[in-house]
C-alpha cells in the first residue's frame, strides 16, 4: 500500500464521523468510498469505539452523543427507519 493510501485508510473514518454529524447519508459516504454501507460502518464504528475511550482534557474525544447520532444515522441506513 503506498503511503498516500495508507494516509487515506487512517484518516477515513474521521472524514466519515464528521460528514454525518454535517447531515451526509451514509449511501453517499459508501459511494465517495467506494465501498458498502456496511463496510463503511464498520471501519466507523471501529475507530469510534476506540475515541469514545480516548480522554482529551478529561473527556472522551467522541461524545456519546454524537456516538449515538451517527450510530442511528447507520442504523436507519442498514435496517430502514425506526417504527415508534
Amino acid at each position: 500500500m503506498t503511503v498516500a493510501a495508507e494516509w487515506l485508510t487512517r484518516w477515513q473514518p474521521i472524514a466519515m464521523h464528521r460528514a454525518i454529524l454535517a447531515g451526509a447519508a451514509p449511501a453517499r459516504l459508501s459511494e465517495a468510498a467506494g465501498m458498502s454501507v456496511r463496510h463503511v460502518f464498520e471501519r466507523w464504528q471501529r475507530w469510534a469505539e476506540a475515541q469514545r475511550h480516548l480522554m482529551i482534557g478529561g473527556r472522551p474525544s467522541v461524545s456519546e452523543e454524537e456516538y449515538a447520532t451517527v450510530l442511528a444515522c447507520f442504523a436507519e441506513a442498514c435496517l430502514g427507519p425506526l417504527k415508534r
